[in-house]
Parts: C-alpha cells; structure tokens; sequence
C-alpha cells in the first residue's frame, strides 16, 4: 500500500486545482505519471510518500498483539502530516 500526502500554500491553492489533481484511485497509471511530472514542475508543490509492504501489513495484522488495518492507515497517514511539520510545512488545512 501506498500512502502519500501533497501539499501547497494556501494561496497558491487554486494553482494545485488547476493542475486536476485527484486521489489516485480515480486515475489511470498514465494520469499519475503525467500529473507527478507536473508536480515535481512547480516550486510550490511539496509531497511525501510512505511505501506499507505486504510483509508489513500482514505481520502488523496476524501478530501477538494486533494492530488492524485501520490503525495502520491512520497512523500512517498522521506520520506523513508530522513529516510534513517536521520540515517546516505550516499545515493548517
């Protein structure tokens, strides 16, 4: 699984709409490709990713002590917006 965060400043908000991004469920692999490549494009787009193998995922659900699928998720995606203030990223939406 992968989990993944895009971010801009606020005022520049509109500029990242306008590129037609979307959740990645909803787009072919072409879509990304291209989208990505106008992201990396522009100076006022910041991103991070965080790559949950397999082994992870199961090891995490049938060990001694569970940890479910929705906890990894969430605490997955909550390390990606601490990333994010780790680097000085001001999140406030």
């Amino acid at each position: 699984m992968v989990y993944a965060i895009c971010y801009c400043p606020l005022s520049r908000l509109a500029d990242l709409e306008a590129l037609k991004v979307a959740d990645s469920k909803t787009l072919l692999e072409s879509e990304r490709e291209r989208l990505f490549a106008k992201m990396e494009d522009r100076d006022f787009v910041g991103w991070a990713l965080d790559v949950l193998s397999p082994n992870l995922i199961s090891t995490s659900m049938l060990g001694r002590v569970k940890y479910n699928l929705n906890s990894l998720s969430h605490d997955t995606a909550t390390g990606l917006i601490q990333y994010a203030l780790d680097q000085g990223v001001n999140v406030t939406q």
